[in-house]
């Protein structure tokens, strides 16, 4: 008698925290230049993308506020939306 075993791999979501926390690590520092911390901020809205094209992911609706958040500061300190480009 033969058993056969159906394996279901099913790629974990990623979760909010983790991402925030990699992000975070990249900081930039106060001493940078604007330029540097507006990519950073970009590169956080990339990163919160893993979740806000995913309607579904519960943590969706957050990821996408922050993602709105990120992308503002970032215009902003590329000196958009009435912005000086100065912290």
């Amino acid at each position: 008698m033969s058993t056969t075993t159906n394996l279901t791999l099913i790629a974990a979501q990623p979760r909010l925290s983790d991402i925030l926390t990699g992000w975070r690590l990249l900081d930039p520092g106060m001493q940078a230049a604007d330029a540097a911390v507006a990519d950073w901020f970009a590169f956080g809205v990339k990163l919160l993308s893993l979740i806000t094209v995913d309607p579904s992911h519960p943590e969706h609706t957050e990821a996408c506020a922050l993602a709105a958040e990120f992308s503002h500061a970032a215009i902003v300190m590329r000196g958009g939306e009435n912005g000086e480009g100065t912290r």
